[in-house]
């Protein structure tokens, strides 16, 4: 199913025929002029300023580019950096002794399916005598 961005609801919706991707509603382009403008219900209304423990974190510009990384989570960043050391583990079990438990769970259960299915087949080529 195809998806289409609606911009009355800014939800993504299904598509109403399966042709909908070949012609799109508009045919023009999208323009830095087309961006809505945020209108306040006051004049009085302002922007939200933050206040107390805020970790302010700075931005890395993209080289050859104007533009920035987005922001990101500390444990997120740790994260990465866990599974990117060249520590010689495969990625696989770089996530601790759950990973080697699933992996070995997963390594059994493969080897039970493959005894059955040469099980299987050796029942089906060799009929039983009567």
């Amino acid at each position: 199913m195809h998806h289409q961005f609606d911009n009355y609801t800014g939800r993504l919706t299904g598509a109403t025929s399966a042709m909908w991707p070949y012609y799109p509603l508009s045919p023009r382009s999208y323009s830095k002029a087309d961006r809505s403008q945020v209108i306040f219900d006051q004049k009085s209304t302002r922007a939200a300023q933050v206040q107390g423990n805020c970790r302010v974190v700075p931005r890395k510009q993209i080289p050859g580019t104007s533009y920035f990384y987005a922001p990101l989570d500390e444990r997120l960043r740790l994260k990465m950096e866990h599974y990117q050391k060249p520590n010689g583990i495969p990625i696989h079990l770089k996530g601790g002794p759950a990973d080697k438990v699933l992996f070995g769970v997963t390594v059994a259960l493969l080897a039970v399916g493959i005894v059955s299915a040469f099980n299987l087949v050796y029942r089906m080529a060799v009929p039983k005598k009567q």
